[in-house]
């Protein structure tokens, strides 16, 4: 019996040593290669600059992360977002140093990791998914939505980190709402409403640090037509009946109706 219980300890022994031996390959891999759980995508100097709600492919190797983009929506009306305030962390700081080389702005943001006052950034994410479906799906932007079709899974940036000058992200945070527009030209900005009055920041006042992708579902009208009826983030499904790919979603429609 005690020879019996001796084999056992020693087998569940070998069976530790090897998870462990797994666990550690695994976390050396990811650390090596830059793998991450983490959906924050850290901007890189790129030639066309990241705005939120830029439709696009995320072109991402082991050493470049390029979004590609298709166009921007035109909005007839304002979206709502959700900011949060947030603080700087040595990642953030030397992403932030490695940017600003690419750019001249108004304003230099001071971070030093010892000091317990560290400075702050605004995470905005759109809150009206709804009322962006509804302005992608418009006539006014039917040359996009189509693009978006024949492109199959398209990425869609629904979530940046923005670096502003002290003033401005002081604004942000005494603002009643925060919002996604567009001006005459249809060139995005953020609006900021406080007290009833309105304001605004321009994207390229300010440096996108990093940001997020989501994904489009399409499902059918009342016209047996396609329309983009869901946002989703990366790598998730779709779903019910929707689909990430539009085409697929009518032809497979059109298999039952035979």
């Amino acid at each position: 019996m005690a020879l019996f219980n001796f084999e056992l300890l020693n087998s569940f022994m070998i069976y530790l040593r090897i998870r462990l031996i797994t666990f550690l390959a695994c976390f050396s891999f990811c650390v090596f290669s830059s793998c991450t759980t983490y959906e924050r995508i850290l901007a890189t100097p790129q030639s066309t600059p990241l705005e939120l709600g830029m439709v696009g492919n995320l072109d991402a190797t082991l050493t470049t992360k390029e979004f590609q983009t298709l166009g921007i929506p035109k909005l007839g009306e304002k979206i709502r977002l959700t900011p949060v305030f947030k603080t700087f962390n040595g990642l953030d700081y030397k992403a932030y140093k490695k940017l600003r080389r690419q750019r001249a702005f108004d304003f230099e943001i001071h971070y030093v990791d010892s000091l317990p006052n560290k400075p702050q950034y605004v995470r905005l994410e759109l809150q009206d998914q709804s009322g962006f479906l509804e302005a992608v799906n418009a006539d006014e932007n039917a040359e996009l939505k189509q693009q978006i079709l024949m492109n199959s899974n398209p990425d869609l940036i629904t979530r940046i980190d923005w670096v502003l000058s002290e003033r401005d992200l002081e604004r942000v945070k005494a603002a009643d709402a925060v919002f996604l527009g567009q001006n005459y030209q249809s060139i995005p900005r953020i609006i900021i409403s406080k007290n009833n009055q309105l304001s605004e920041v321009l994207f390229s006042e300010g440096l996108i640090l990093s940001y997020e992708i989501s994904q489009f579902c399409w499902g059918l009208d009342n016209r047996n037509e396609p329309k983009l009826m869901a946002i989703v983030k990366s790598g998730k499904p779709c779903s019910d009946d929707l689909r990430h790919d539009g085409t697929k979603l009518k032809k497979e429609k059109n298999l039952f109706s035979y």
